[in-house]
C-alpha cells in the first residue's frame, strides 16, 4: 500500500490559516470533503473528533495524522495540510505542528489503515523528508516528495 494510492491531490492544501485545533481539522477537511469516496461528510468529521478525543494525533516532531475508520467513506482517502503558523496540538511531545496528514478509512480496512499509520510515522521521523513537505510551494511538490520516498 502506498501514499500515492490513497492521496488526494486535489484536497493537498498547503497554507492551512486556522491556528485553533478543530478549525485547523475542519479546514484541512474542507478539501477531503469533496473526494467521491465520502458518503457522508457530517460522518466523516464526527469520526476524526472522535478519534481525537481518545488522544491527540499529533505525534511528535511538528506533526499530526489525524485520521478515523469510518462507515462513511468507501475507499481509504488522505490529504496532507502545511501550516505556516505553528498550531498548537497537544502533541506527544508537546511541541506545535505544522504538518498534517489526514486519512480516512472503511471500518472493514483495519490492517491497510494500520500499514499506512506506520509509513507514515516512519517517513516523518527523517528530518529531511519533514523539511522537503515544509518547503513544498505547489502539490505537485507534494507529490514529488512523497513519490521520492515511495520509489
Amino acid at each position: 500500500m502506498k501514499i500515492m494510492d490513497c492521496l488526494d491531490v486535489n484536497a493537498i492544501n498547503l497554507d492551512i490559516k486556522s491556528k485553533e485545533k478543530n478549525k485547523v481539522l475542519k479546514e484541512l477537511f474542507s478539501g477531503l470533503s469533496k473526494n467521491e469516496a465520502v458518503l457522508d461528510e457530517k460522518k466523516c468529521f464526527e469520526d476524526i473528533l472522535e478519534r481525537e478525543k481518545m488522544g491527540s494525533t499529533g505525534i511528535g516532531k511538528g506533526v499530526a495524522i489525524p485520521h478515523a475508520k469510518t462507515e462513511a467513506v468507501n475507499k481509504i482517502i488522505m490529504t496532507i495540510g502545511i501550516a505556516k503558523q505553528e498550531i498548537e496540538y497537544k502533541s506527544a511531545d508537546e511541541e506545535n505542528v505544522k504538518i498534517l496528514f489526514m486519512f480516512l478509512t472503511p471500518v472493514n480496512m483495519s490492517q491497510e489503515y494500520l500499514i499506512l499509520l506506520a509509513k507514515i510515522s516512519r517517513y516523518v521521523r527523517e528530518e529531511k523528508f519533514r523539511e522537503a513537505l515544509l518547503k513544498c510551494e505547489t502539490n505537485e511538490d507534494v507529490l514529488e516528495v512523497i513519490n521520492s520516498k515511495e520509489n
